[in-house]
């Protein structure tokens, strides 16, 4: 038997890099953010499947804290993915979240960016608020549904038919980021 845990990711930086130097508004973000995580678990329920739940690269480090029996600090943004490596059919969280930097009159940045783009995504939409970095002013809106458009080609942000979903997932987006503005509060002695 293994006693072995095996995690295996990438982030695709370069991709990012590539994809966002040719597009006039960024990335397609499901081609840039959706990354291949792989975790394989001694005692695991159930190996060799997939999962459709949206979880989020912050979740890797709970994961590993739970399955190795350790204490999980307070403070962690991630959630232990351990019910889904047991059970892949569970929902995974309501919303995943991401952002990407880019200048004001082009795709490329230095430092952090002019204007910072930060994006929800549900198991229907992706919703993207572009802000000015230095006031935080939205600067431009995209939703893109994902039942009807999964690569994201077709940004329908001014569709009356959305108001209510842009309206929850503008306020998603605003708890998320003030959560992050406020910055971590990590205690340096968590770990045994």
């Amino acid at each position: 038997a293994m006693d072995a845990i095996i995690h295996k990711s990438h982030d695709k930086t370069r991709h990012l890099a590539t994809l966002c130097r040719k597009t006039l508004h960024g990335c397609r973000y499901e081609l840039a953010t959706r990354v291949p995580l792989i975790i394989s678990v001694p005692g695991q329920a159930r190996t060799g499947t997939k999962t459709d739940a949206l979880v989020e690269l912050v979740d890797v480090y709970p994961t590993l804290v739970d399955v190795c029996g350790l204490k999980t600090p307070a403070s962690l943004e991630g959630e232990s993915l351990e019910p889904i490596l047991n059970d892949p059919t569970q929902p995974g969280k309501q919303a995943v979240f991401s952002q990407y930097p880019r200048a004001r009159k082009a795709n490329r940045h230095h430092g952090h960016g002019q204007i910072m783009g930060y994006a929800v995504r549900t198991d229907r939409f992706r919703y993207v608020e572009w802000r000015e970095w230095k006031t935080d002013k939205i600067v431009a809106r995209e939703l893109y549904d994902h039942d009807k458009d999964p690569m994201e080609t077709r940004n329908v942000v001014e569709a009356p038919d959305f108001s209510k979903d842009i309206s929850r997932l503008s306020k998603l987006l605003e708890q998320s980021t003030r959560r992050h503005s406020m910055g971590p509060d990590i205690p340096t002695n968590t770990l045994p």
